[in-house]
């Protein structure tokens, strides 16, 4: 994305990683830089978010080599979600981020499930339209599945909240295309 910082247009780039891949981060980082610098001739300014708490341990968020009077360095910033505090992030109430507060840091003590049913409430109350609660509910159970157990979301979430999600129903719909199209 381009973006104004001060008086610096960028390119601002976020990579979103739900779980360990095959390819280190740092390199597939290098990249995307390369390519987005040569083809922008702008600064690149990149992030990684890493969804799953066991994703991106070991990204120290930088890449560097020297030697024989060469020198490159590579740096970008890190967001883990399990190191936010989310009990913090529900207290805000700030509707964007709470379908992610599930792979957030839950206060001491408490049970992941238990974690997870504070997030749905928290979600479920949010002071926004009914449509909007209803896409964020869906979104927070998209991104509960990677880390909880399906059928402990499907009971916590209200009747048919996927079913209803823009999400979902586009899926559903891109299915039935393919699947009209192989004759099915």
């Amino acid at each position: 994305m381009r973006v104004q910082l001060g008086d610096e247009t960028v390119i601002l780039h976020t990579e979103v990683q739900a779980d360990t891949s095959r390819k280190p981060m740092w390199s597939r980082i290098a990249g995307y830089n390369g390519f987005l610098v040569n083809l922008h001739e702008l600064p690149v300014y990149s992030n990684v978010l890493y969804l799953h708490p066991r994703a991106g341990r070991d990204d120290k968020g930088y890449y560097a080599y020297k030697g024989h009077g060469y020198e490159y360095t590579l740096r970008y910033k890190v967001v883990r979600l399990v190191e936010i505090d989310g009990q913090s992030v529900l207290e805000m109430q700030a509707p964007g981020l709470l379908p992610f507060t599930p792979l957030m840091k839950s206060p001491e003590g408490m049970e992941p499930n238990r974690w997870l049913e504070k997030c749905v409430d928290v979600t479920a109350s949010a002071i926004t339209e009914q449509h909007t609660r209803d896409t964020l509910l869906a979104a927070l159970g998209v991104f509960s599945g990677l880390v909880y157990e399906p059928q402990f979301i499907k009971q916590l979430l209200p009747e048919g909240i996927m079913q209803e999600s823009p999400f979902f129903r586009e899926y559903i719909q891109e299915a039935e295309e393919r699947a009209m199209e192989r004759g099915l």
